[in-house]
């Protein structure tokens, strides 16, 4: 996952950007039924790179499963 304009925010905002994307990247893996902590993560500041364990079916365990913006 990306962030889009990240650079432009402040220091505060960037650092709650990751907030919500560690947590947003952990729904995903939770309702794909994978454990976030099972998975190899890489901090890109503006996205994360996150690594399924090897077993893993991407078509299963690797779609998003994010709610659209403004839905839950």
């Amino acid at each position: 996952m990306d962030v889009e304009k990240y650079s432009g925010r402040s220091h505060v905002a960037q650092m709650r950007v990751q907030e919500g994307l560690a947590q947003a990247l952990d729904y995903a893996c939770e309702r794909g039924g994978v454990r976030w902590q099972g998975c190899a993560q890489q901090d890109r500041g503006d996205g994360q790179l996150l690594l399924l364990p090897a077993g893993v079916d991407e078509a299963v365990g690797g779609r998003p499963r994010l709610p659209e913006p403004g839905r839950t």
